[in-house]
């Protein structure tokens, strides 16, 4: 009885888990059907993906190996030299990819990742760049409010 219980809780938990992390990427999928005006600032060169959304496309493949995921802080137990060191990687990857972030399955194509490491480079990147975008993304959330 305690062993049925126990996989019971735990298939529970799995289940919330997965279930979180697929409503925020149909959230995030559906933002970026919503706002058209969202287009104006991605990148030309992503893939369309709307028709290959859960199988594992070597368009997006070849993609994510040539944009990287944004980069996330690591702590060494410096937290000055961290944040230094962070920042300076973050203007390098901002640099190098000035659109509105695309959300990419990074874990799809690198074993070492999960569904939610792929949430957390999208948020992290969106809110990058809506850092250095206010105006842009002011623009982007008028019209997907509507």
């Amino acid at each position: 009885m305690k062993k049925q219980i126990l996989y019971i809780l735990i298939l529970g938990l799995f289940s919330f888990t997965v279930y979180s992390q697929n409503t925020e990427k149909k959230e995030i999928i559906q933002f970026q059907e919503d706002a058209k005006t969202y287009k104006n600032y991605v990148d030309p060169t992503f893939p369309d993906i709307s028709k290959h959304l859960d199988i594992q496309d070597p368009t997006i493949a070849d993609y994510a190996k040539q944009h990287p995921p944004i980069p996330l802080k690591i702590n060494t137990g410096n937290e000055q030299f961290d944040q230094t060191d962070w920042e300076i990687k973050v203007n390098n990857w901002v640099a190098a990819n000035p659109y509105f972030p695309q959300f990419i399955e990074y874990h799809k194509y690198n074993r070492l990742l999960t569904a939610e490491d792929d949430l957390i480079f999208y948020n992290t990147a969106k809110a990058e760049w809506i850092k250095r975008n206010p105006e842009k993304y002011k623009e982007i959330s008028k019209e997907s409010d509507k």
